[in-house]
């Protein structure tokens, strides 16, 4: 559920996705060289996800799977980049894949 710029993550799918992008952030903020204490966002994304690759690498490859989650998550919520609110329907009720979606108009 989003109003103006709150946005609430009320469901588990929702929830997954914000920590997705939690997760993203803290690894970006690991490659510029800033340490936390307790385990690293680089440890974490690679036993959850699965990934492998050095943190570079292993951004890309999260970067692109949090993208995917945001959208779907975006679909599910009937809500596009813009604000716009819509519904991804292809004629049936089955879910938005994220390679439907059109970066050029920000709709599946």
């Amino acid at each position: 559920m989003t109003s103006n710029n709150l946005v609430v993550a009320d469901t588990p799918e929702a929830v997954d996705t914000f920590r997705m992008i939690a997760l993203c952030g803290a690894l970006k903020l690991e490659l510029l060289g800033m340490k936390g204490r307790g385990r690293s966002a680089y440890s974490i994304i690679k036993q959850e996800y699965g990934l492998r690759g050095n943190k570079q690498s292993v951004l890309d490859q999260f970067t692109a799977l949090k993208n995917d989650a945001v959208a779907l998550q975006r679909a599910d919520e009937g809500l596009f980049n813009d604000g716009s609110l819509g519904r991804y329907d292809s004629g049936d009720d089955s879910t938005a894949r994220a390679e439907d979606w059109c970066p050029e108009t920000n709709r599946y």
